[in-house]
């Protein structure tokens, strides 16, 4: 399917797995968008090294999967930034997404918001989840109307070091 949508200075368009040069770049832009992005794979020193290659590999996925549909924004004919959403019987999840540094505050990931929404049916839920921090993209889903209805909190523990810690049983 090659659709495409123009809105004032961007275009959407919907991926085929057959692009490579657009997955090279919505990989890349993947990249540079998350490798230190403050996540819950960012936020552990084990798992920081890997942060970026994880999205990377969640992107790749969401490319091949026939659950997902990802959507890319082209800006003076290079891809700008995507949003991968996951379709399921009851709700349209917003999984991935992520613009281009200097594009940020454009308007495009808006675009792309408005675009991907339009894949849902009338009853379906829309769900969308980021970091508690992530102030910029919760500012654009209220005015798209979405409210917050569910956070948690992450807990990363560690065996880093054993040497020295006894048990309660251990030291009676």
């Amino acid at each position: 399917d090659s659709s495409q949508i123009n809105y004032s200075n961007t275009t959407i368009k919907r991926f085929n797995n057959m692009e490579t040069g657009i997955s090279d770049a919505l990989s890349r832009i993947t990249r540079d968008s998350f490798t230190d992005y403050p996540s819950q794979y960012y936020s552990s020193e084990i798992l920081r090294p890997l942060s970026g290659m994880v999205y990377r590999n969640w992107i790749t996925e969401c490319f091949h999967s026939e659950q997902h549909i990802t959507l890319y924004a082209v800006v003076n004919n290079e891809p700008a930034g995507f949003i991968t959403v996951r379709k399921t019987e009851y709700a349209l999840e917003i999984v991935l997404n992520a613009v281009e540094r200097e594009l940020r505050g454009s308007g495009i990931y808006t675009d792309l918001c408005m675009e991907a929404m339009k894949h849902s049916t009338d009853n379906n839920l829309i769900t969308v989840s980021t970091q508690l921090s992530n102030f910029g993209v919760q500012r654009i889903w209220t005015k798209l109307g979405f409210e917050p209805f569910y956070s948690f909190s992450l807990l990363h523990l560690s065996t880093l070091s054993l040497e020295g810690i006894t048990s309660s049983s251990e030291r009676k």
